[in-house]
């Protein structure tokens, strides 16, 4: 019913600078693969495709092939917005240069333009980096949730890494389903969901 990617790209941005990061990176031709069979696996025409990425210029060129590859299964832009990226104390994010950050972007997909009910004009985040520099916030994905997705809706992250799409979905009744390359993460994520359903009950939901 929803698909969200927030893609590990292979960029040389992220070879050189970002080398504290963690996480397997995904080459243009691996994600031409995989959008292979997400095309095969939406659900109609308006299952939306929700894209994070950088405008930053060390990561543009690199960045349009895989946006490139999105639109070569017959996705459309439909809509954009954009978000300065905050630290934990809400100041602007700044690169090594100590420049502040290009602003992340959202880009909705889908293989239609019809929207029916759906109001696609705002969506109610901030984009406070949280404790783990990785991660992404509970409350963007929330937000993406609430726009499109009924409860018991199905979701897609198929570049989970982290956890916070999986939170975002069980605090909002939805199903979903992700995916990561790495074993050990992979097994992070299970183990943590497992805690956080024993926590989670019917009553304790506002």
């Amino acid at each position: 019913d929803m698909i969200f990617m927030d893609i590990p790209y292979d960029t040389p941005a992220i070879k050189g600078w970002n080398r504290w990061r963690s996480y397997d990176l995904i080459s243009v031709e691996y994600f031409d693969k995989l959008m292979s069979n997400i095309r095969n696996m939406v659900k109609d025409d308006n299952t939306p495709i929700y894209h994070m990425y950088s405008k930053a210029p060390s990561w543009r060129k690199k960045m349009q092939q895989y946006n490139a590859v999105i639109e070569k299964y017959w996705f459309k832009p439909v809509a954009f917005w954009w978000r300065q990226k905050l630290f934990q104390n809400w100041k602007p994010v700044t690169n090594v240069r100590w420049v502040v950050a290009e602003p992340e972007w959202i880009a909705l997909y889908t293989l239609n333009w019809e929207f029916n009910d759906k109001d696609i004009r705002n969506l109610d985040f901030v984009l406070q980096r949280p404790k783990g520099l990785t991660e992404k916030p509970v409350e963007l994905l929330t937000s993406l949730i609430k726009q499109w997705s009924n409860p018991w809706d199905l979701l897609l992250d198929p570049f989970a890494w982290s956890w916070p799409a999986v939170e975002a979905a069980l605090q909002e009744w939805r199903n979903i389903i992700v995916s990561e390359i790495s074993e050990t993460q992979a097994q992070k994520i299970i183990n943590r969901t497992q805690n956080f359903n024993t926590e989670l009950s019917p009553w304790k939901k506002e």
